[in-house]
């Protein structure tokens, strides 16, 4: 998946694009098995941002009681303070950028969760990690943590 200079993730293309790539993704197939094989020999780290989709799995609504939204970084919830100039004032304005509809992303998430376990089951390194130039929610390391949860 490409997105060429000047992709921004205030651009709903940007996420199509995105949710897309996840989904139409073969897993199994001659690419992604060198792929995997290739870090699990050279050992390289995967960092998962598996927060980008999280609302896919969860909705808003209960996302918005979560008391973890306490956790969320200071610097993170500036920074979504100023995507409301994009988004509109909205009561999940620290959780979701409102630019794409998390609810149709459910695909995209679950290939993304089968990545993470196909790695680490192979021997791939696994660490934690976030997307917070995206999204500030869940917390960092939130997804990681329940991926036995959620992707097992």
């Amino acid at each position: 998946m490409q997105f060429g200079a000047g992709a921004s993730m205030v651009d709903p293309n940007f996420w199509i694009r995105l949710t897309k790539g996840w989904e139409e993704a073969d897993l199994q197939g001659e690419g992604a098995r060198t792929w995997f094989g290739a870090m699990v020999e050279k050992q390289v780290n995967m960092g998962t941002t598996l927060d980008l989709l999280w609302i896919a799995k969860f909705g808003s609504e209960p996302a918005q009681c979560d008391p973890d939204r306490r956790f969320v970084t200071p610097m993170a919830l500036a920074r979504q303070r100023e995507m409301v100039a994009h988004m509109g004032e909205r009561p999940d304005w620290d959780i979701h950028p409102g630019i794409f509809d998390p609810s149709h992303c459910g695909k995209a998430l679950e290939k993304h969760q089968a990545v993470t376990r196909i790695l680490h089951d192979a021997g791939g390194l696994v660490v934690g990690g976030t997307d917070c130039g995206a999204l500030p929610y869940p917390p960092a390391g939130v997804c990681l943590a329940a991926r036995g949860r959620i992707a097992g």
